[in-house]
C-alpha cells in the first residue's frame, strides 16, 4: 500500500517495505487511458468524478444507503481494488473495512482525504445539548496529524472541505498521470467556481434560520452546521447503532418543551423509531438529513446536490409556523 500527501508542490510516499521492493524502478502512472480510480463512498466519488472528468474511470464501492460504519467488502469490490491505480477515502478511521483488504495491495496508491492539506478538521462532540464551543476545530498539519484523535470525520458536509480536497486530488492525479495536469487543474477550478457560488448562495439562504434550535438522531452534522453559521444542535446518540441513555432522552425533552424545538433530524438509513420516541406528544417534526446522498443520482452532480440537500431539509423544517 502507498499513502500519497502532497506539500508545498513535493510528493512524500510512505511506503510499506514490501512495497517498496515491488515499486524499484517502476515510474508512476502515465498513460493514454488515464486513471482508474476507486472511491469509498458517495460524495468522494463525485468530488473524485469531478476532477478526473473523462479522463479516467471512477468506481465506487458503497452504493445506495450503505453506511461506512458496518460495511463488508464482496468479492467483486476485491477485484475493483485490485484492477485500480489509486483508492480515494476520507479516513480509515471511517472506512476501516478497507485498513485490511489494502495492506495487501501493496501497488495501490491509497489517499486518505483526511490528510488533505488546509483541510478544517472538528473533534467528535458529546450527546445531549450542545453548545457553540463543544468542539474544537483546526486546519490539518502533516506534522501533528494523528489518526489516534478523536477528529469528527464527517468532514465532507462543509462545502470549502470539498474545495480543498478537490485541490489536493488534482496535485495527486497529476503526480499519478503528468499528461493529464492541465485537464484536471481545469476541472478543479470548475468545481471550486460551483462550489463557491453555492456557498455564498446558501449562507444567504440559511441567515434567517441562525438561532433556530433543532435535534439530530446522530451527530454528524457539525461541518454543515459551522459552515453556514447555525446553531448547535441537541444530540440523541453519538452511535446510531446503539439506543440513547435515559438520561439523555430526559434532558433532551426538556431542551425541545423549553426552547420549542420544532425538527428532529435522522439519516434515510437508520429508523425513525428512536426519534419518535423522544418526541412522543410533542409538536416537533422529523427531517431528513442524506450525507451520503443516499437518495441522489451518481455522478458529478452528486456532492452539491447533497450540500443542497442539507440546506432544503433544514429550511422546511424549521420555517413552519
Amino acid at each position: 500500500m502507498i499513502t500519497f500527501s502532497l506539500s508545498g508542490g513535493s510528493v512524500r510516499r510512505q511506503l510499506s517495505w514490501v512495497g517498496l521492493v515491488l515499486l524499484s524502478g517502476v515510474s508512476l502512472l502515465s498513460r493514454a487511458d488515464g486513471l482508474s480510480i476507486v472511491s469509498s463512498i458517495p460524495p468522494i466519488h463525485s468530488i473524485v468524478q469531478s476532477v478526473v472528468g473523462d479522463r479516467g474511470s471512477a468506481s465506487l464501492l458503497l452504493e445506495g444507503s450503505s453506511s461506512p460504519h458496518h460495511f463488508a467488502l464482496k468479492p467483486s469490490h476485491a477485484r475493483q481494488l485490485q484492477a485500480a491505480d489509486a483508492l480515494i477515502l476520507v479516513d480509515f478511521g471511517l472506512e476501516s473495512f478497507l485498513k485490511k483488504p489494502v495492506a495487501s495491495l501493496p501497488n495501490l496508491q491509497v489517499v486518505e482525504l483526511s490528510s488533505a492539506p488546509g483541510l478544517r478538521l472538528f473533534e467528535s462532540r458529546e450527546v445531549g445539548v450542545l453548545n457553540p464551543e463543544s468542539s474544537n476545530g483546526h486546519t490539518h498539519d502533516h506534522a501533528h496529524h494523528d489518526h489516534e484523535t478523536q477528529d469528527d470525520l464527517h468532514l465532507w458536509l462543509d462545502p470549502e472541505n470539498g474545495i480543498v480536497m478537490a485541490a489536493h486530488l488534482a496535485e495527486i492525479f497529476a503526480t499519478l498521470d503528468p499528461a493529464g495536469a492541465d485537464l484536471y487543474q481545469t476541472n478543479f477550478q470548475q468545481f471550486r467556481k460551483q462550489m463557491t457560488l453555492q456557498i455564498k448562495r446558501l449562507k444567504a439562504r440559511l441567515t434567517p434560520y441562525r438561532e433556530k434550535p433543532y435535534v439530530v438522531f446522530h451527530d454528524a452534522y457539525q461541518y454543515f452546521e459551522k459552515r453556514f453559521d447555525l446553531k448547535a444542535p441537541g444530540v440523541l446518540t453519538l452511535n446510531p447503532e446503539m439506543a440513547a441513555s435515559a438520561k439523555v432522552v430526559q434532558e433532551l425533552r426538556v431542551y425541545i418543551q423549553q426552547h420549542n424545538v420544532r425538527c428532529a433530524f435522522r439519516e434515510p438509513q437508520f429508523s425513525s423509531a428512536i426519534l419518535e420516541s423522544l418526541i412522543e406528544g410533542l409538536d416537533v417534526d422529523i427531517g431528513i438529513f442524506d450525507p451520503l446522498g443516499a437518495s441522489g443520482v451518481r455522478g458529478v452532480a452528486l456532492y452539491p446536490q447533497i450540500i443542497e440537500g442539507m440546506a432544503d431539509a433544514f429550511e422546511q423544517c424549521v420555517s413552519r409556523d
